[in-house]
């Protein structure tokens, strides 16, 4: 192999990266515009940094080392709006989180919202229903936050929709 031969695929080589790099800097640019325009939720793929956005800003509490495996979904299409949040925790950050957010026990007989929820791997209401929730309402009760936490498995699933 001659120089010149070495030189152009040296070139090459780095021209690819650095193009590669380029191109993922302005796919990371644009869905961070993206995002303060119509939030991202990342239903697929858990620990996204837009999940752990969304998980700061829809629970705030912070994202302490506990938690992970954060999945979200939203729905905000029609007159309501819905948001599904998964993730693993400890018991003290689900307690920060009803105290943050003035949750109390359901006392209620509900339906668990088998059929107001989205299906997920991450969001099944058979993993969660049996747990009794806890919950806050709005005065005029048109808006409500659900969250179920199994202790024995650590997993929590919040649920925050208007009517």
């Amino acid at each position: 192999m001659t120089k010149a031969v070495g030189k152009y695929m040296v070139a090459t080589a780095m021209m690819c990266c650095s193009c590669g790099r380029l191109q993922m800097r302005i796919e990371h640019a644009f869905a961070t515009a993206r995002d303060h325009v119509w939030p991202i939720f990342d239903a697929d793929i858990p620990d996204t940094r837009f999940n752990k956005k969304r998980f700061r800003e829809f629970l705030q509490v912070p994202l302490t080392p506990d938690v992970h495996q954060i999945y979200c979904h939203d729905d905000r299409m029609g007159i309501d709006s819905k948001f599904q949040i998964a993730f693993r925790c400890s018991a003290a950050t689900i307690s920060t989180i009803r105290m943050v957010h003035k949750m109390h026990k359901d006392t209620t007989t509900w339906d668990c919202f088998d059929q107001f929820s989205t299906k997920f791997h991450w969001w099944q209401p058979s993993a969660f229903c049996p747990v009794k929730p806890w919950v806050y309402s709005s005065e005029d009760n048109r808006y409500f936050q659900y969250l179920w936490y199994d202790s024995s498995t650590n997993r929590a699933w919040y649920l925050d929709f208007d009517l």
